[in-house]
């Protein structure tokens, strides 16, 4: 008996093939991710995750110039749990490069002239 594909077949074979899709672009539970998982994960593009690759624990596999990056979970999960916004809706404000170096040696601010300019004690 010849059986022909009917609606009930096609949209069973649809089904699959987002079911396998789905699988491929799932990063792994555990262990190392690679960048293009990572990226995913944080729904960023690849090279903002090369960019932030320190921040994110990046691992580097073989000593050459293009070896590759992993990402393990473990320090993607701990990077986003510092990054959480606080409950007034603002993320905790990290102190910008120009700010950091406005800081005197002991990391407090320098006091301020009569006249809005900064004196640093060193």
């Amino acid at each position: 008996m010849d059986r022909s594909p009917n609606d009930a077949d096609a949209e069973r074979i649809a089904r699959r093939v987002v079911e396998v899709l789905r699988e491929e672009e799932r990063p792994v539970a555990g262990g190392l991710l690679k960048t293009g998982d990572a990226a995913r994960l944080l729904g960023v593009d690849a090279e903002w995750v090369r960019a932030h690759r320190v921040a994110l624990g990046a691992v580097r596999l073989g000593d050459g110039p293009k070896a590759r990056l992993r990402f393990p979970r473990e320090a993607i999960d701990a990077y986003l749990a510092t990054r959480k916004v606080d409950a007034a809706g603002a993320a905790e404000e990290q102190p910008t490069s120009r700010q950091r170096r406005s800081l005197g040696r002991d990391g407090s601010a320098p006091s301020l002239s009569p006249r809005g300019q900064a004196v640093i004690d060193w």
